[in-house]
């Protein structure tokens, strides 16, 4: 009786590990994901604030440009 209340506890242990593993797969997936789409996300805005930042610039220099006046 006692063997069959051990094996017991013991199958239950083994089954709540198994769940414990099965449960950390996910989070482990999520927080992967999570790096994934915060890198990528940062460097779309890297790239976005690159264009924008490029555009000021030559904005900036075809005024500068207008304003010089010609060398002789």
């Amino acid at each position: 009786m006692q063997a069959t209340l051990d094996a017991g506890a013991a199958n239950a242990a083994s089954a709540l590990t198994q769940i414990d593993n099965l449960n950390s797969e996910p989070a482990a997936a999520m927080a992967e994901r999570f790096k994934l789409v915060a890198t990528v996300h940062g460097e779309k805005r890297r790239h976005n604030q690159k264009i924008f930042l490029g555009r000021q610039d030559q904005e900036r220099g075809g005024e500068d440009q207008r304003c010089q006046s010609p060398r002789t």
